[in-house]
């Protein structure tokens, strides 16, 4: 239900003040986002999650082909999957291999567990389902980022 209603405030809002400025690529517009909100900090995924999308929903407002509410969903997921990819990258050039092994048991099933959270979108029908999976792919992911920078911060240790 709450995924629902964050899609029908993406989708019928006018734009929102974005803390980033415009970016030639969305992973770029997220990460200008994330370090004007405070870097990476689950409350800056929190003020930062949702901006892709409504950028590109912006840009259809503002004049332009109106975008496919699919594709903008997409667009979010696509830089949020960007940044879980980057913070796998750095944790698998750091951390030791038994941490790592760890890591990639809780990814693989993490992956399955998005799937299975976002999958009862695909039990209705009518077009705003579609672009509803999507948004809660990329909402999920992103908290998996946040989970990914904890463990790269060493929750908290020196």
């Amino acid at each position: 239900m709450r995924a629902i209603v964050l899609a029908l405030v993406l989708l019928a809002a006018p734009p929102a003040a974005v803390l980033a400025p415009a970016a030639e690529d969305d992973r770029e517009y997220l990460q200008a986002c994330l370090a004007a909100a405070g870097g990476r900090t689950a409350a800056a995924r929190t003020t930062c999650f949702g901006q892709v999308s409504e950028v590109c929903l912006a840009q259809g407002r503002s004049g332009g082909e109106p975008p496919d509410m699919l594709t903008c969903a997409e667009r979010e997921l696509d830089a949020w999957q960007t940044l879980l990819d980057e913070a796998l990258a750095r944790l698998e050039e750091r951390e030791p291999a038994p941490r790592l092994a760890v890591i990639d048991d809780a990814q693989a099933v993490w992956r399955d567990w998005r799937e299975a959270r976002c999958a009862v979108y695909g039990t209705y029908e009518g077009p705003i389902y579609p672009p509803l999976a999507g948004l809660c792919r990329a909402e999920t992911t992103s908290r998996r980022v946040a989970d990914l920078w904890e463990i790269e911060a060493g929750f908290g240790e020196e």
